[in-house]
């Protein structure tokens, strides 16, 4: 049993330091002292205008971090706040072009990243990594 269990943990362990590594790389190439978060979020908002409750339900954070990093990027000129139309209550989020255009420079420095990552796999194991991933994301 101890075996699997350090095995588990050295999984883990090594999804993590890529994950860091691949977020340190990219958010510095991006030189818009953003958070993993702030991409989160950026990012949810490409997709559709979202309430912060919302995303932070969506990316697992609590609705104080949330208020911060719409704060933060309020003040970055890359998110607005505006009432919805269907309920004047209700404050929803929207990208600002700026927003637009650094998810544009973020997505792209991304691939960019995660590319020089896997430059030292060959295709086959990049496949098969993709399978063994969407196998994990599936279960």
């Amino acid at each position: 049993m101890k075996e699997i269990e350090s095995k588990e943990l050295e999984v883990l362990r090594i999804m993590s330091i890529i994950y860091k590594e691949i977020n340190r790389e990219a958010l510095k190439r991006i030189g818009e002292d953003l958070s993993p978060l702030d991409v989160g979020i950026i990012k949810a908002l490409s997709i559709s205008p979202y309430t912060p409750a919302k995303i932070a339900s969506i990316l697992g954070v609590s609705k104080s971090a949330m208020t911060y990093a719409v704060d933060r990027l309020e003040k970055l000129g890359l998110v607005v706040r505006t009432r919805s139309e269907k309920d004047r209550r209700v404050i929803q989020l929207e990208l600002t072009e700026k927003g637009k255009e650094i998810l544009l420079k973020a997505e792209k420095i991304y691939s960019e990243v995660t590319r020089e990552k896997l430059n030292v796999l060959s295709e086959e194991e990049i496949s098969t990594l993709i399978q063994i991933l969407q196998k994990l994301v599936s279960h």
